[in-house]
């Protein structure tokens, strides 16, 4: 389930100190200093999520910054806390969705550091949007240890999303990314999964040997 971030706020800037800051698994996100330093009580320039499980607990979060000018959104963040990986990766799809479909923006860019275990998924997904890789910034991330990285750009118009999703509708999985890398194919139509009529989810059971990994 997503809800806003700022009903988590002291929670969740508890989690961000624990899980993220000076962990090496993180070095991507946070690149050597907490970034997430704000959570908004405006959703003008900003829309913050965090992902939640059925037991209340936070499985990640998802934040994007928004303009208004010209009803796009970019700068998009997503943290998993290794809580509920599966629960954090639909929350994350559900929200890529609403960017188009609920709040109606008209194009969505995002970066990934590249060398970032996650971007090869970032490459599938992004080509699964209909959108492209606009290009690159050389030297404009600066990790941990103080070395420079890349940053590789993605841009998805929402004409381009609609047209892939309708394309797309008879996915029958779902790749879950973990903070160190690891990535999984879950079957959306597996008995263990449950699916009610407002199409949301409920995550029952997923395997352990697929979770601890």
């Amino acid at each position: 389930m997503l809800a806003p971030a700022i009903l988590y706020k002291d929670e969740l800037h508890k989690i961000m100190a624990q899980t993220c800051w000076f962990n090496e698994k993180y070095k991507y996100f946070n690149r050597g200093y907490e970034s997430f330093d704000e959570i908004v009580d405006s959703t003008e320039k900003q829309h913050q999520f965090v992902s939640i499980n059925k037991e209340g607990k936070i499985c990640g979060l998802f934040f994007y910054y928004v303009d208004r000018h010209t009803r796009s959104v970019c700068g998009i963040n997503a943290a998993s806390f290794d809580v509920d990986p599966v629960v954090f990766g639909l929350d994350v799809k559900r929200a890529i969705e609403d960017i188009f479909t609920k709040f109606n923006f008209h194009k969505m860019c995002f970066g990934v550091v590249v060398g970032n275990p996650i971007e090869p998924t970032y490459d599938k997904l992004c080509a699964k949007m209909g959108g492209r890789v606009v290009g690159y910034y050389r030297d404009d991330a600066m990790l941990m240890d103080g070395s420079y990285a890349d940053i590789k750009v993605y841009e998805v118009m929402r004409d381009e999303y609609l047209a892939s999703r309708n394309k797309n509708k008879h996915t029958t999985s779902i790749e879950v990314a973990y903070a160190n890398g690891l990535t999984i194919e879950l079957p959306l139509k597996d008995p263990t999964y449950a699916w009610n009529t407002n199409n949301d989810y409920e995550v029952k059971n997923y395997p352990e040997k697929e979770k601890n990994q």
